[in-house]
């Protein structure tokens, strides 16, 4: 047992009888969360010669992202007492927590040579990692969710269209009635903040999509229930198959300076969310493709 004699303590560190315990200072909980510590794999096996060259190449490389603990000596390249040479990995520890998430992001896939791609994560995934199941079970499937009648709009008595009146951040649906329907009597369904950008309907009008900067959604039925979802980064624009079994959503750069997006175009399957294809874009990268042109029958894309 360590114990301190500090004033206001008896030897065995415990305050004395005739001192609040209130009055003990606090002492702060060593931190292991080890959050400023990362992993870089696929490293050179190197002898201990070259050790120190390559231990410098990485404190060259990772000093860009943070200060690294200790002057360096932060960085820790296991070695091999069988073979004597390195393990093929090391341990980056940051002063702060910020580096380290940097250094995932920027240098995991870095290529050192041909032989050497960077695989880099952050030490706490080291856990999680070892703890995946070396058999494969594949996850249950996913339970059968009833959308509802996504025409139900088609079963009005009076054979009445909708559309969509979208303000500020605010999003209505209304029947497309006469100026003598009272507004709540037209009013079918109303949201705030639906949507990023705007709202389109399917041909059909099965779907009404809403545009975000993650992405597409679609929403149907009666009370307009979640019916899609579509990942597509900055989505500008969309079309639908005319028999609305295919979605395209396509975007572009808003500068010529931005970076090329590799799938500018990308087509889906609705009902499953699958994607089928996808297209960069072949023209200025900051300009909207041609427009498409689906067959008749949704069979063939151009």
């Amino acid at each position: 047992h360590i114990t301190r004699t500090m004033a206001g303590e008896s030897q065995w560190g415990r305050p004395d009888a005739d001192e609040d315990e209130d009055d003990v200072p606090f002492q702060k909980e060593l931190d292991l969360s080890m959050d400023n510590v990362i992993v870089v794999d696929n490293l050179p096996v190197v002898p201990p010669e070259k050790v120190e060259k390559l231990v410098s190449v990485l404190v060259k490389l990772y000093s860009r992202m943070g200060k690294i603990v200790g002057e360096n000596e932060g960085l820790y390249m296991p070695m091999d007492p069988a073979t004597n040479e390195s393990k093929g990995f090391a341990f980056v520890e940051f002063e702060e927590v910020q580096s380290a998430i940097q250094a995932v992001e920027q240098t995991d896939g870095h290529k050192l040579d041909k032989a050497h791609v960077f695989r880099v994560w952050r030490f706490n995934e080291v856990d999680r990692i070892l703890q995946v199941p070396d058999q494969y079970e594949p996850p249950p499937p996913p339970q059968y969710r009833e959308r509802g009648n996504l025409r139900q709009w088609l079963l009005d008595p009076k054979s009445r269209d909708q559309y969509v009146l979208r303000y500020a951040d605010e999003s209505e649906i209304f029947w497309n009635d006469g100026p003598e329907t009272k507004e709540e009597e037209r009013r079918v369904f109303e949201r705030r903040k639906w949507t990023d950008t705007g709202h389109q309907w399917s041909p059909h009008g099965t779907y009404l999509a809403t545009f975000h900067r993650p992405g597409l959604r679609l929403w149907g039925g009666d009370t307009f229930e979640a019916a899609g979802r579509f990942m597509h980064n900055n989505v500008k624009n969309i079309d639908f198959s005319p028999c609305e079994r295919y979605l395209v959503t396509s975007t572009w750069a808003d500068r010529p300076s931005d970076k090329e997006e590799p799938e500018a175009v990308i087509i889906w399957d609705v009902r499953t969310g699958e994607k089928k294809r996808a297209f960069k874009n072949e023209g200025p990268k900051d300009k909207p493709m041609e427009p498409f042109k689906w067959s008749h029958d949704g069979a063939y894309f151009a």
